[in-house]
C-alpha cells in the first residue's frame, strides 16, 4: 500500500514540424507499507530533452534526467543522453545514441564505498520506411 502526494510539471514546445524542446519536474513525497516493512520517501525528478532541426538530412538530440530521493532513502542517480540520425535514400535512417548512467547509494554503511553504479551505453539502430 502506498500513501502518495505528486506535484508535478510539464512542458513541452514544438518549435517547428522538426525541432522540440521537452522538459519535466516532479515531486513526489509518501509513505510506502508492506508486509516486508515500511518507509517514507522524498524524490525530486527534472527531466529535459532538446532535438534540433534538421539540417541536410541530419538531426541531432540531446538530454538527461536527474532523480533525488532521500527520508528512509538517501539516492541520486542521474542520465545523459546525446543522439544524431542521418537520413539517406529518402526512406533509410541510421540513429546513434550514447548514454551514461550514473547510480549513488548515500546511505552505504560499508567504509568501501561500493553501492556506486555507473554505465555507457551505446545504441545504434538501422531502420527503414515502408
Amino acid at each position: 500500500q502506498v500513501f502518495q502526494r505528486r506535484q508535478t510539471f510539464d512542458f513541452a514546445v514544438l518549435v517547428d514540424h522538426h525541432r522540440e524542446v521537452q522538459a519535466s519536474f516532479d515531486y513526489l513525497k509518501g509513505d510506502y507499507e508492506t508486509v516486508g516493512g515500511k518507509f517514507k520517501f522524498s524524490d525530486h525528478v527534472v527531466w529535459g530533452n532538446v532535438l534540433s532541426r534538421r539540417y541536410q538530412n541530419f538531426q541531432a538530440g540531446a538530454g538527461g534526467t536527474y532523480v533525488r530521493s532521500r527520508e528512509d532513502l538517501d539516492v541520486e542517480n542521474f542520465s545523459l543522453k546525446f543522439s544524431g540520425n542521418y537520413i539517406f535514400g529518402q526512406v533509410n535512417k541510421i540513429e546513434v545514441i550514447y548514454t551514461a548512467y550514473n547510480f549513488d547509494d548515500f546511505k552505504d554503511p560499508s567504509p568501501i564505498y561500493s553501492r556506486y553504479y555507473t554505465a555507457n551505453i551505446v545504441e545504434i539502430y538501422l531502420s527503414r520506411e515502408f
